[in-house]
């Protein structure tokens, strides 16, 4: 009998948001000490189950890795320089949700993202700019490759395994600009 390697789930990158949210609130109060063009805004309160509830009633069952970072932040503005991390409410409309849908309107007939495991017509805006290209998609449940997120900016893009590696990455890209802010380079 032909046996298979046992395939363990991957665990969590990130157990507890409270720490990691900390840590990228304080990377950007350093960065806006240092930056005029830049606002640096708190995350939004928590989503309530409710909100939560009401947003999955619209868009499909959230990601759960994204649903567990909206429990402590209901979204983020300027999470990355001018793109915000949406919550509920932009998954459910607004400016911002129009920009992500026709940005993922165009994107959808190129076919640049199926070797890269990405189906960007199935997946879920979860964060835009309306200063910027940049948009931020999240592959839906069910799709072979669920829970990664994509960020496209014009002309390149960036696939994240997971929506806790594109957090700590957008983090990361954070520290990126805060020691370019340090160095004073424009």
């Amino acid at each position: 009998m032909l046996s298979l390697p046992r395939v363990e789930l991957q665990k969590p990158l990130i157990e507890d948001w409270r720490p990691e949210i900390v840590k990228a609130v304080l990377v950007r109060q350093e960065a806006q000490a240092l930056d005029e063009l830049y606002e640096y805004p708190l995350p939004e309160v928590a989503a309530t189950e409710a909100e939560l509830v009401d947003a999955e009633r619209v868009v499909g069952a959230l990601d759960p890795r994204y649903r567990s970072l909206l429990r402590f932040a209901n979204g983020w503005k300027g999470f990355l320089q001018g793109v915000d991390l949406f919550g509920t409410a932009q998954l459910l409309g607004g400016p911002l949700k129009q920009i992500a849908t026709a940005g993922q309107r165009e994107v959808t007939g190129s076919g640049i993202f199926n070797d890269v495991g990405f189906r960007i017509d199935d997946a879920l805006a979860i964060g835009a700019s309306d200063t910027q290209a940049d948009l931020w998609f999240i592959s839906a449940a069910g799709d072979e490759g669920a829970g990664k997120v994509l960020w496209f900016w014009g002309d390149g893009f960036e696939v994240f395994g997971s929506f806790d590696e594109f957090f700590l990455s957008m983090v990361d890209y954070n520290r990126l600009e805060l020691q370019r802010l340090k160095k004073g380079d424009k």
